[in-house]
């Protein structure tokens, strides 16, 4: 007897099969209520309470899979022992390793962590579709699909060659259910009950069509109706055709139930369980207000879900529903799955997600994965050798292991250096070295015994005999115990679960190891791969923590039933319903040419819009008395998102209007939650500089007086009254750090123009950034300034002729040079890898065309060198720049100049100042102006101070780099050839300011094409383009204003101003911001704006300013 129960969602199919149960279990029957696995919980706790009594005997819930191994194990016919999910993957990988030399299509994929699950779902979806590896060849036609079929197939044989050597999987056992059941004829008096289904593959259906002939009674429960105006069951018609024709073909009595509308629900979610995606609208009716599904549009995924933390609330304290009466769905779980645990518990609303936990993280599989990592290829790379101290499965303490990182660190140590005795040393842990190489040598007598006995490692299972005794440790068990105890204290159960599991389920994983590839030769690299394909393949199960609970789910797998309320967040387009995404082995494409040959692969694209709108009907029509349904305007990355359509269907099905989130409403919720509200109602008010309301003040007034909320509410008045303002120092503090006289770099002056505090903190408290053994955009161009230092230094120590100096010379020159230099550079950091080898390359190229062009310019000019890294300052050969006496102190500037060019004319010394740079650098009025850009204004003070006779020529920055350009013509041609090598030419010109003297400039460069934007008229026989040059007046002004400017500078420092006063620009780059935390939504604390100036409104400003301060 086969019967079908149908009807819509909520019509009461599942009490009508525990009805029949019921009577069944009267007769004394046997009964197998098959349901899907992730249900089977629910189901049986539904089952108990509908019969009112605290268990169930004879009754069997299972899902298909363990319907299958029961039915073997009954009849006596379980000739294989059946595999698991992660036997299966172990057993995989192995196979993975042992065909990849020969595989083409997945030569690379196979590696990715990923690849060996959707290889093991693909050859389940082979199964399910009931096709052999032999099949496989003749369904594709193209000749890529053909190879990846091949390769496939290949895999799947040799996998089925494997696992029929006595074992079985889940969909073999399946295929030998459905054959011994029709065999041994065992289930004659069996009653059997399918619910909670929508589809089902072939082999399911096969199973289900032999116990239909065999079994007592089949009945199966399926939500459908037939109706003209919607295609909503579209997917469970299929569903209940296949069944229908199983019985018609076996000629089994079948009986149809239809049960009718929607069971204990209000008349409103009755009307959108019958209307929802009817093509013809049914025509509102009034509902009572309190029925109607709500909707509400949000901004942000955060406040949609504090709006559902607080509408949980408010069911439960107004409606005196239950938190398990409640659920939460959404679409997509992912994004909705961290916000939703963070908030709820921010609202302490008891929150239970049906989701499995990966292990991976973990403290101990981290350990033992950085072990495996370190020893293979006995690399022992600093991020291997510090994931394994950091797990905390170690007896270094975090002090030492600090210690110990900064020195592998700045020195670069890894591979065999670990267990060698550490001797370079720096002045700054020379004290520390003798320590550090005690944590290395307790770091190094921990990891050689497991190393020693690895390597005596041949097979499979002595690798996990070794990984046994690594658990043994007593240290292991002891620390798991610390940290599942930290956990519990510290609330975080889902991690104390996972503490309490671990050990067994790494044991678990090297048991399978052990027992199914026994005696197989290893390497260390391919027990790693498959020890962690094995536990990527398992995770922790979570139960709740109360019974009383709200359960978030998703569309697709979530069964919950009997809800009163459902909250369904994430109503956008693209999610309600989702878009295609494309997964697995096959492309949808593959997927639709190989369904057309025979294989159903779900998800194909055709079948996805008829899920999807099953799902959302399935989901929507599940509450029995209230809907609430929102949407974020943009999602975490500031993306605009649309509401769905099928929200606004919702809404227009009600006529009701889609809600404003009205984030400024003060909601009282419980303790918890109203606080939170509270303080977002406070931070609005101050951004928005308004005054709190009363009601706000009232609840401000009420937790100050609860005592477990007073320290919440110092800290709170705390932040209210904060002005985000750090105050300055006392002169008196400020000047224990400065002498007198008191020096001061060009570069130092700028950043406190930029910022003060950023000044104090960089060169008063001198904080230590941790030095690494990498090469920074800093490095290079510290080294490049240091290889054209030792160039001009050459050429001025060997008197080198530059206008006779050739190009090879300069590129011979410049590799001599970077040969002696690079092993000195930060310990050989160019020669720690290939990667840093071909940075190198690329530096020495740069060095070589910067310099060899710098031969040009001079070549050209006559101008010769005079000096590189030339200091001005105390002790220096050039004079400091004396600023005056400030505070009582005399105020210099020092620094050191790049590169200084001298022309001598009628005796007098005019001079040219180059600032390397490794970026884009230009004169800019502004910085100028604002005191940003000080340094070459002192570099020519600083020559000019040291002789009467000397006079500027100009202010330049030299980039030193090899430039590519962009070039929209291929070069095919001598004019084309020319024309780019023009463009490249453009791209190495020196950038700056010029003294408006035609003499002066024709001696810099004669033809007028090595300085950038400056161009000499024959036709008006004068210098064009005046923001680039300067009279001499002009100029003086220009280092006059620059010298008093940064003299109140000094005055600023010495009285200790310090409080932060950035510009915008300052604030991106700082490496302080964390310090400070600077935030101009604060009241009174603003940026300071740069001030757009070209040169005619520079002069301008400063006349004016040297005009009203008669010192300049």
């Amino acid at each position: 007897m086969f019967t079908l129960i149908t009807g819509r969602q909520g019509s009461g199919k599942s009490r009508a099969i525990y009805a029949k149960i019921a009577e069944d279990i009267k007769k004394n029957r046997e009964i197998y209520l098959i349901v899907p696995e992730q249900y089977s919980f629910q189901a049986e706790k539904e089952l108990i309470d509908y019969l009112q009594s605290d268990g169930v005997i004879g009754v069997h819930v299972v899902s298909f899979s363990r319907l299958a191994y029961q039915l073997l194990s009954k009849i006596g016919t379980m000739a294989m022992q059946p595999l698991s999910k992660k036997s299966a993957l172990v057993i995989l990988k192995k196979i993975l390793m042992d065909v990849a030399p020969s595989l083409k299509v997945f030569a690379r994929s196979w590696r990715h962590d990923g690849f060996c699950e959707m290889m093991y779902q693909c050859i389940l979806e082979m199964k399910k579709n009931r096709m052999k590896p032999s099949q496989l060849h003749d369904l594709a036609k193209g000749e890529r699909l053909q190879q990846k079929i091949a390769e496939i197939a290949r895999i799947y044989q040799a996998y089925e060659e494997y696992i029929h050597q006595g074992y079985c999987d889940v969909e073999d056992m399946m295929e030998q259910a459905a054959v011994e059941v029709q065999k041994q004829q065992s289930l004659l008096s069996t009653c059997v009950y399918v619910d909670g289904f929508h589809t089902l593959d072939k082999q399911r259906v096969h199973l289900l069509e032999k116990i239909m002939t065999q079994a007592s009674a089949m009945t199966v429960a399926i939500t459908y109706e037939e109706e003209n105006g919607r295609e909503v069951f579209a997917l469970t018609k299929k569903l209940r055709e296949d069944l229908l024709a199983c019985a018609q073909k076996h000629n089994v009595q079948t009986q149809t139930i239809h049960l009718q509308g929607k069971k204990n629900s209000t008349q409103a979610m009755e009307h959108l369980e019958k209307n929802l995606f009817q093509y013809q609208m049914a025509q509102s009716k009034k509902f009572d207000k309190e029925e109607v599904p709500q909707i509400i549009k949000t901004s942000t995924l955060r406040r949609e879900m504090i709006l559902a933390a607080e509408k949980v609330l408010e069911f439960v304290q107004m409606k005196e529903l239950r938190y398990r009466d409640i659920a939460l769905f959404t679409n997509d779980l992912d994004a909705y799955r961290p916000l939703a645990k963070e908030v709820f518990a921010a609202y302490n609303i008891p929150l239970f997600i049906d989701e499995k936990y990966d292990i991976e993280q973990n403290a101990l599989m981290r350990m033992l994965f950085a072990l495996l990592q370190m020893f293979e290829r006995e690399a022992f790379a600093y991020t291997d050798v510090f994931a394994y101290l950091k797990s905390g499965y170690t007896a270094l303490n975090d002090e030492q292991i600090n210690r110990l990182e900064n020195y592998v660190l700045r020195y670069g140590i890894k591979g065999r250096a670990y267990f060698e005795e550490f001797w370079k040393t720096s002045r700054e842990d020379e004290q520390a070295l003798a320590e550090i190489n005690r944590d290395r040598e307790v770091f190094a007598q921990e990891v050689l015994v497991w190393q020693e006995q690895l390597k005596q490692a041949k097979t499979y299972d002595d690798f996990a005999e070794i990984f046994f005794k690594i658990l043994a440790e007593p240290c292991v068990a002891e620390k798991t115990a610390q940290n599942k105890k930290f956990c519990e204290e510290q609330a975080l159960y889902v991690h104390s679960s996972i503490e309490e599991q671990i050990i067994g389920i790494v044991q678990e994983s090297l048991t399978f190891i052990a027992f199914f590839l026994k005696g197989q030769p290893a390497q260390i690299e391919e027990f790693h791969q498959v020890l962690k394909q094995s536990v990527l393949s398992q995770q922790a199960g979570i139960l709740p923590v109360a019974s009383d609970c709200v359960i978030l789910g998703d569309f697709a797998r979530s069964r919950t039933s009997d809800i009163a309320v459902a909250i369904v967040v994430g109503a956008n387009e693209g999610i309600m319903p989702k878009g295609l995404t494309a997964e697995g082995i096959f492309t949808q494409r593959e997927k639709r040419e190989l369904t057309k040959a025979g294989l159903d692969l779900l998800g194909e694209a055709e079948n996805h819009s008829v899920k999807e709108r099953f799902y959302i009907y399935n989901t929507l029509s599940k509450p029995l008395h209230r809907l609430i349904i929102s949407a974020p305007l943009i999602n975490e990355a500031g993306e605009g998102l649309e509401m769905s359509f099928v929200a606004e269907r919702v809404a227009k099905m009600f006529d009701i209007d889609i809600q404003d989130d009205d984030i400024d409403a003060m909601a009282v919720s419980n303790q918890q939650g109203t606080y939170h509200r509270m303080v977002q109602k406070i931070s609005n008010c101050i951004q928005n500089k308004t005054q709190p309301e009363e009601k706000t003040r009232s609840l401000f007034a009420w937790y100050k007086a609860e005592e477990q909320y007073t320290e919440k509410i110092r800290r709170l008045s705390l932040a209210v009254a904060a002005e985000n303002k750090i105050e300055n120092v006392t002169p008196e503090q400020m000047r224990q750090f400065f002498s007198d006289p008191f020096e001061i770099s060009a570069s130092n002056m700028q950043t406190y123009a930029g910022c003060p505090f950023e000044y104090f903190v960089r060169y008063i408290l001198k904080p230590k950034k941790r030095e690494i053994w990498e090469i920074s955009s800093l490095d290079i161009g510290i080294f490049m300034h240091h290889i054209g230092q030792i160039f001009t230094e050459h050429i001025l120590t060997n008197e080198v002729d530059v206008r006779t100096m050739r190009s090879d010379e300069v590129n011979r020159l410049v590799e001599e040079i970077i040969a002696q230099e690079e092993r000195d550079f930060k310990n050989d950091v160019f020669g720690s890898d290939a990667l840093n080898a071909a940075m190198l390359k690329g530096l020495k190229r740069a060095a070589q065309k910067s310099l060899e062009k710098m031969i040009v310019h001079l070549s050209e000019g006559k101008f010769d060198i005079a000096g590189s890294e030339i200091g001005f300052g105390n002790n220096q050969p050039l004079p400091g720049v004396y600023l005056g006496n400030v505070e009582g102190y005399d105020v210099s500037v020092e620094g050191k100049i790049d590169r200084l060019d001298v022309y001598e004319r009628q005796g007098k010394i005019y001079c040219k100042v180059i600032d390397y740079k490794t970026g884009n650098k230009d004169i800019n009025y502004s910085h100028i102006y604002h005191g940003l850009d000080l340094q070459l204004n002192f570099y020519m003070q600083a020559c000019l101070a040291a002789d009467d006779n000397h006079l500027p020529a100009g202010m330049f920055y030299y980039k030193l780099h090899h430039p590519i350009v962009s070039f929209d013509q291929d070069i095919a041609f001598p004019a084309h050839f020319e024309a780019l090598q023009q463009a490249r030419d453009e791209e190495m010109r020196l950038v700056g300011l010029a003294v408006d003297d035609v003499e002066i400039v024709a001696a810099m460069d004669q033809d007028f094409k090595n300085l950038t934007k400056v161009a000499y008229s024959k036709k008006e026989e004068r210098l064009q383009n005046t923001d680039n040059i300067m009279s001499k007046e002009e100029m003086d002004k220009m280092l006059r204003y620059s010298a008093e400017c940064s003299k109140g500078f000094a005055q600023d420092i010495l009285s200790g101003i310090v409080a932060p006063r950035p510009y915008k620009h300052s604030c991106e780059r700082c490496l302080y911001r964390g310090i400070c935390k600077f935030n101009d939504v604060c009241e009174n604390v603003r940026y300071r704006r740069v001030e757009k100036l070209n040169k005619k409104t520079f002069l301008e400003k400063i006349e004016e300013e040297m005009k009203t301060d008669e010192s300049i």
